[in-house]
């Protein structure tokens, strides 16, 4: 029985994060990798909570390398933009973050998005207390 389909492995370019978006899909092409997973926020995919750039050219590479993009990841672990965040200036930053992240990802064809669950505020006693981990658990 098989157990993983080649076919349905998506790579994400996180770890050609020193090379150019040009680089990393001539890579995948050439190793015969039909799925990519995109980190939105550098390597050639501008996003941020007011824009994000034309997708349109983005998406012509991939079908010139034929690859699909069937997951999104807007970077969120490096930057400001976290689901944790209690200031409502910046929950409003986060939710244009990742409202443009559907945007873009939708745009190259992404069906999913991935994204980091985020950090709270450790000095906060709802992260303290473990509840946090109950109310992700749960709700």
């Amino acid at each position: 029985m098989k157990i993983v389909d080649f076919d349905k492995l998506s790579v994400l370019n996180l770890h050609y994060c020193q090379y150019t978006l040009d680089y990393f899909l001539d890579c995948m092409q050439e190793l015969g990798i039909k799925n990519v997973e995109l980190l939105g926020g550098h390597q050639g995919l501008w996003l941020d909570p007011n824009e994000y750039q034309d997708p349109e050219p983005v998406r012509k590479k991939l079908q010139e390398h034929g690859l699909k993009c069937p997951v999104f990841t807007p970077q969120n672990c490096r930057f400001g933009y976290q689901f944790g965040v209690k200031e409502p200036e910046l929950r409003e930053k986060t939710f244009g973050f990742f409202a443009n992240a559907i945007r873009l990802g939708a745009a190259l064809g992404a069906e999913k998005m991935e994204a980091n669950s985020g950090w709270g505020y450790w000095d906060n006693l709802f992260f303290k207390s473990g509840k946090s981990v109950f109310f992700l658990t749960f709700f």
